[in-house]
């Protein structure tokens, strides 16, 4: 019932977010995240020591480069019934930086831009209800526009 209310609004959203690429917490394929991204998460999050992270490469500033990350845990740690937790990273210099701290089911790259990179929908979903926040670059991190 949560994959067609998923899908379901997934369709709404990708009409009016125009979409480049999604991410889902339970997509098949997610690697693990480099250290550098790992400590860069564990910095900023202290509650998450016994998880491991699992991540793909996504394309932030629009320039066909996918070189920054969207992650979230192994082995569903720290997730709650119709969401995980989603981590954003910016790469830079060699190094990740945290842009995005946010529990999701999915995360969603706009076409719009806001500071030089794309704007990010995540959304959750339970058999009740579904909830979309659209999320705008500051120009040092993601602040949440509306939901």
């Amino acid at each position: 019932m949560i994959t067609r209310i998923f899908i379901a609004v997934m369709i709404v959203l990708c009409s009016t977010i125009a979409v480049a690429q999604d991410f889902y917490i339970e997509e098949n394929g997610l690697r693990p995240v480099p250290s550098t991204a790992d400590a860069a998460i564990r910095k900023a999050e202290s509650d998450i020591a016994e998880c491991r992270f699992e991540g793909k490469t996504i394309d932030l500033d629009g320039d066909g480069n996918a070189t920054d990350l969207v992650v979230t845990t192994q082995d569903e740690c720290a997730w709650g019934a119709a969401l995980g937790p989603i981590w954003v990273l910016r790469a830079e210099k060699g190094s990740f930086t945290l842009v995005l701290s946010y529990g999701g089911y999915s995360l969603t790259l706009g076409k719009t831009k806001s500071n030089g990179l794309r704007d990010i929908a995540v959304m959750t979903a339970t058999a009740a209800r579904t909830e979309t926040s659209i999320w705008r670059y500051d120009g040092r991190k993601y602040i949440e526009a509306k939901k």
